[in-house]
């Protein structure tokens, strides 16, 4: 049975107001009391008098006969067999108990200061993730204005380039086309210097 100890307790009613007799199942609650009453040496016509609880519901109850008990027919049963105020919790704590308890709560404070220790060092990696991250994408982006630029200028200057090449050539076909026509005009060549022979002649002599 769940708080059997407490049922002999030397501060049950004194200075303690009990267990949690919420935790146990009705029978076990009837039970718990009954031996309270036993121990408190209060008959069942004492008892119901005293708590104004009818003689058979609480016999009924405490006995298990019917463990089905409403709260307003266990409270007032409760209350006399404990006695006391009822505002004083259980503060009956054994050295070995206590030790235990200092122990166990040392090991959570360990566990928490761990806990924000790690989470310390992870809220400082994100930090440094998050720099690393805007320092990355502000090079990418410098980068890339960069090279935006480069291709701005390279696309300038090929641009300016065929336009010179286009020129040039068109010069260089207008200026044969006029020297096909008109030899004397001497963009690439003059037939004066071949003269008084010609270039016909001097052909003709190169070949013999």
């Amino acid at each position: 049975m769940k708080y059997e100890k407490c049922l002999r307790c030397d501060q049950l009613g004194i200075t303690c107001d009990g267990p949690n007799l919420l935790l146990l199942e009705d029978i076990e609650l009837g039970q718990w009391l009954n031996e309270l009453r036993k121990i408190r040496n209060l008959t069942y016509d004492k008892s119901a008098a005293e708590t104004s609880v009818s003689k058979t519901a609480l016999y009924n109850f405490l006995t298990g006969t019917h463990p089905n008990c409403r709260l307003d027919t266990v409270r007032p049963l409760a209350k006399r067999f404990i006695g006391g105020d009822c505002d004083s919790p259980c503060g009956n704590v054994t050295t070995a108990e206590k030790a235990s308890y200092e122990e166990r709560i040392h090991q959570l404070e360990a566990v928490i200061a761990q806990k924000d220790d790690k989470i310390s060092d992870l809220t400082q990696q994100k930090e440094a993730m998050q720099t690393l991250i805007t320092n990355t994408n502000k090079r990418h982006e410098e980068q890339l204005q960069f090279l935006r630029k480069e291709i701005k200028r390279k696309n300038k200057f090929m641009t300016a380039m065929t336009i010179l090449s286009v020129l040039a050539l068109l010069y260089i076909i207008v200026t044969l086309i006029i020297d096909m026509a008109d030899p004397s005009k001497g963009y690439y060549w003059l037939e004066s210097l071949f003269k008084p022979h010609g270039i016909n002649e001097i052909l003709q002599k190169w070949r013999t």
